[in-house]
């Protein structure tokens, strides 16, 4: 009887266990890497692509500030939107300490600041910067095979800050930076003003840059946000998207904003160019969706199927060029779908209804 029970009981936690992992996004991976340099123990909140071979790739890795509050939303939107294809593979690691929260604010001070002066003994960003840079860096590099040629950084509020200090130290440590609401004030604004930062950047061959504070944040995280754009922008080998959240504070925005950093900067190209296709489309903007349409496809030739094609010949059509609109549709995939029943009633096609092609073409594309 013992036996039959504990076999039920296994299978009830069996089961249990599988609906766990089934109807979750696996948690991401903790590591703990001691700083010399800080004397700080950091906690890595490490999320890793699936599947992961580090053996036969080298994989771009995006640094996040704040891991303290935001890894377990961050793990979950990146694990996911990975295995939906609508953002490349990349590591996330979140940079986070083993304490208590009412101390997170002094270390996020010490690490995020750089010292004002010389009798400031606070606010440390240069030992916070080289624990980066020769500490956590090649830790990553050797140990789980992230390419030193595709390093992000992504920061909020103070952190904020030290992504756009890090320009000034270290220009070409990252290639990416997702700048969420600066703290640029900090300092009496003494940063952008910087001569050493404001050479950096005029300087820079290349960079992506993730800009965007809230429309409710208040005069300095606007100001200071936009002189930051401008500054950026003046560089044409620095690509930024800047983004303002309507009806967000400081308090609010930095949910809404890394998710749309982590999407800009490591979105799926492919599937973000169909997305700026289809909103040309919408726009009645017929001649760009096309361009745009046949870039795509043309650049991504792998990763289109029947639905991109099929589009694709609806452009065509609608742009009265029934030659590449019957190549395309000629393409499809009968296997799957029924689609002379599609087309017959697609207002999009109507201008090929009357061309010696179009009978013969639903023929060959029966389904039977």
């Amino acid at each position: 009887m013992k036996t039959i029970i504990l076999a039920f009981t296994m299978l009830l936690t069996s089961s249990h266990f599988i609906a766990q992992t089934m109807s979750s996004v696996p948690l991401a991976k903790l590591d703990t890497l001691h700083s010399n340099i800080v004397g700080e123990d950091y906690f890595l909140q490490i999320s890793l692509p699936y599947p992961f071979n580090p053996k036969d790739r080298k994989y771009p890795v995006m640094y996040y500030l704040d891991a303290f509050g935001s890894s377990g939303g961050i793990n979950e939107l990146v694990k996911s939107r990975m295995w939906s294809k609508s953002i490349d593979p990349v590591i996330m690691v979140g940079i986070s300490y083993n304490t208590n929260p009412f101390d997170y604010g002094g270390l996020r001070k010490r690490d995020y600041l750089p010292a004002i002066n010389a009798n400031d003994t606070i606010h440390k960003g240069d030992d916070f910067l080289n624990f980066i840079k020769t500490e956590l860096i090649p830790y990553m590099e050797n140990t789980y095979g992230s390419d030193p040629e595709n390093r992000g950084l992504l920061g909020f509020s103070s952190g904020g800050f030290f992504c756009t200090w890090v320009l000034k130290q270290a220009p070409e440590l990252f290639q990416k930076l997702a700048i969420i609401s600066p703290s640029l004030q900090y300092g009496k604004g003494f940063l952008l003003k910087d001569s050493e930062l404001i050479k950096n950047i005029k300087n820079l061959d290349s960079l992506e840059v993730f800009l965007s504070y809230g429309a409710l944040e208040g005069n300095d995280f606007i100001s200071y946000g936009n002189a930051l754009h401008k500054l950026l922008s003046a560089n044409e080998k620095v690509h930024v998207n800047k983004v303002i959240f309507q009806g967000e504070t400081h308090g609010s925005v930095f949910t809404a904003a890394r998710t749309r950093a982590i999407l800009s900067l490591y979105g799926n190209r492919y599937k973000t160019m169909l997305r700026e296709a289809k909103t040309f489309y919408r726009a009645k903007e017929l001649s760009k969706s096309l361009e745009r349409y046949k870039l795509a496809i043309s650049l991504y030739p792998d990763e289109a199927d029947d639905g991109d094609r099929y589009n694709l010949a609806r452009l065509y059509a609608l742009s009265n060029d029934p030659d590449n609109a019957f190549n395309w549709l000629a393409k499809l995939d009968k296997t799957y779908r029924n689609w002379p029943e599609k087309m017959n009633i697609d207002s999009n096609l109507t201008s090929l209804h009357e061309d010696k092609r179009w009978h013969p073409l639903l023929k060959s594309l029966e389904n039977k």
